[in-house]
This record gives structure tokens, sequence and C-alpha cells, in this order.
């Protein structure tokens, strides 16, 4: 089979590997759509150190090939969503991959299996940061930067499905395009035309600043991050008292002044990393809920669809990492997907019994329909 692995920080196509075969509680998915996304190889290699090639593709989906002895959740011809551990030591874009049961489900029969992949790393983005760290309420203001790169645009839907006041950044003209389909034109704070953050939260909150608010990395002080975004004084300029900073900075420090800023207003700053979720085994539940009802809200078109662009695993030197504006690469592997059947989940976890996929709405723990 053909495997893409990571090697010296270039994309590199394995041919002739051997087909894996399922432990007890795994099962074996022949994939046929992988998101192009790759961490950054120092997250890799905290994870598998000492390694020259790092597996890559880490939200899957495809057919359920073979199951473990233990496996009871799923059977052969499922049709499954999947996101690999950073610590696996297989390779989601690849013509079959290995995945632990408990990071699977069964995707709904009327959601395509791009947007699956494409929506499933920011759909459980969304739903860490909004409900476990902020544990924001209908009515919160939550600000959002890069609303319109790639799959981010699913943040902002849920935001909204779930009552919350949503303002989003816009950087170019191109951004500010895309941010109208998804929200109104006074809920975006237009940086391209000279608009300052903070003054522009000021205006927009009555002088109270935002409840909660979510980057995208983007912090333009920050050791190591990338892009022209706020500042980290900014960010903390527009926090309300008892705010919440989701970042995804992972090595951000912050200096004397604006720690004591923090203090003052009694904020408090999260670090968002989805995969916390799938490299915890005691947090397995909870990452089966939310991506059942993310699920679910991609077939209601909650979460509403982009532009996907698809490449062949062929071509996959040609993934570029950095968001598209209001589009996302998705990488093709296999062949022609089956005629769409309906399907269910029967299993359950935890002790739990079972439900459909497609029912799983108002009582998922969100207190969000």
């Amino acid at each position: 089979m053909r495997v893409v692995v990571l090697e010296e920080g270039e994309l590199v196509l394995l041919e002739g590997e051997l087909k894996p075969e399922p432990s007890k509680n795994e099962i074996l998915i022949s994939v046929r759509k992988c998101a192009a996304y790759v961490p950054p190889v120092k997250s890799l290699s905290l994870f598998q150190p000492k390694k020259h090639q790092y597996p890559v593709g880490h939200d899957i989906c495809g057919i359920v090939e073979q199951v473990g002895a233990d496996v009871q959740r799923f059977k052969i011809g499922d049709y499954v969503v999947a996101m690999l551990p950073l610590d696996s030591s297989c390779s989601g874009l690849a013509e079959y991959a290995l995945v632990n049961s408990a990071c699977a489900v069964v995707k709904p029969s009327d959601v395509s299996p791009a947007d699956c992949v494409v929506f499933q790393r920011a759909g459980i983005q969304a739903y860490t940061a909004l409900h476990y760290q902020m544990r924001a309420t209908k009515g919160d203001v939550i600000l959002i930067t890069r609303g319109a790169h790639g799959a981010r645009t699913a943040i902002l839907n849920l935001a909204q499905h779930w009552g919350f006041r949503v303002l989003v950044t816009a950087y170019s003209q191109e951004e500010f395009r895309a941010l109208q389909q998804h929200v109104n034109e006074t809920q975006i704070i237009d940086i391209s035309a000279g608009t300052s953050i903070t003054a522009a939260c000021t205006e927009l909150t009555g002088g109270l600043g935002v409840d909660g608010f979510i980057d995208a990395g983007d912090i333009s002080d920050a050791a190591g991050a990338a892009g022209d975004g706020p500042t980290k004084h900014e960010v903390l300029s527009c926090l309300g008292v008892g705010g919440k900073w989701v970042t995804m900075v992972p090595n951000l420090q912050l200096d004397p002044p604006d720690a004591q800023l923090l203090y003052w207003k009694g904020c408090s700053v999260c670090f968002l990393n989805e995969h916390a979720w799938t490299l915890s085994g005691s947090q397995q539940g909870r990452f089966l809920h939310m991506l059942t009802d993310l699920m679910a809200k991609i077939e209601r078109k909650v979460i509403q669809p982009i532009q996907t662009h698809e490449q062949t695993i062929g071509s996959v030197k040609l993934i570029n990492t950095v968001p598209s504006i209001g589009s996302a690469t998705v990488i093709s592997l296999q062949g022609a997907d089956p005629p769409a059947t309906a399907q269910s989940y029967n299993g359950g976890y935890g002790g739990g019994g079972g439900y459909t996929s497609t029912s799983y709405h108002a009582g998922s723990g969100y207190g969000m329909g």
C-alpha cells in the first residue's frame, strides 16, 4: 500500500508498504478522504522522539475493512470518521490506517466524506474552546480571529447556533467578503481598513469587553507565532472582566505588565489543543460525544459547507498547510465511494447504551441543540 510520512520537514510517499493488522481494540480503515493538515514537526517529535519519519494525516474518513477481537461498536463495511492521536504509529494519509475504536464514530449517511474530514479539527476546537474552556452561555460575546480561514468557519457557525454574539476579524477585503456569508457585516472588525481591534471591541461591547477571545495562533508578538494578528496586549485589552483567552500559541509567554492586566481583570488563559482528547484515555467518552454531535450538526447544515479542493495521494507534496480563505484541501485515496446507506451507532461506551448518530442533538451534555 501507499503511505505518506514526514521526513526532514518534507512529505514523502512510500510505496509497497505492508497492510497493517488491527490489534484487539483497533479497526482497519480503508481510507477514502484525509484532511490536508500536517502538525508542526516539534509537536510530532514530542510524542515520537528519535524518529526520522513521522506519520501524518490525522482526520480521516473511510470504510472499516477489519475489526479487532474486542471491538463491538463497529462492523466490517461501516463508513466511519476518525481522528488519529499524535502518538499514533500509523499515518492517516495512507490507503489503509489503523485506528483505536475509541477515536471513531459512524458517518451519517447524508454527510459527504469531504465535509467530515474538513470540519473535524475545527469542530472539535469549537466544542473544546466554547464549552469546556470558556463555559460560554447564551448571549456571551465571543471574538474570533481568522474566522474565514479554512474550516474555522465551523467555529463561527457553531458559536452563532448556540446563541453567542460573535465578532470576527478581517485582515483583507477577500476575508471580509468571505465572512459576509457567515455573519452580519456589523459583526466584522475590518482590520484591513485600519480599524483598531481594541477600539472596535470597546465600541461594539459598550466598553464592557468580550467574554471570550479565540485566536488562530496568529499573535503577532508571540515567540514562534506566524501572522500579523493582534498583539498580546491588544487581546488582553479586548477582554472584559472574567473573560477567557483561548490561544493556539503553544509557547505563549506574558510580560509582567500583561500578567498584571490579566490579574486585575480576573481573566484567564487557556491553551487550545484538539489532540488532548485523543491523547487521554480518560476523555474518550467526551471526545465521542463531541465528534458524534459535530457530525449531526454537519448533517443538519448548522455548519455551512465550504469549497474543497481535492488532491490525490500522488500529489501530496503540493499540500499547502496554510489555510486558504473560504476553502480547504482534501486528499482523496482508494477510489470511488460506495452508494450511501443509512448507518447507526449501535454501541455505546463507558457502560452506557447506544444512540444513533443522527438523533444525538438535545441532551448531549452541551445544553445546546
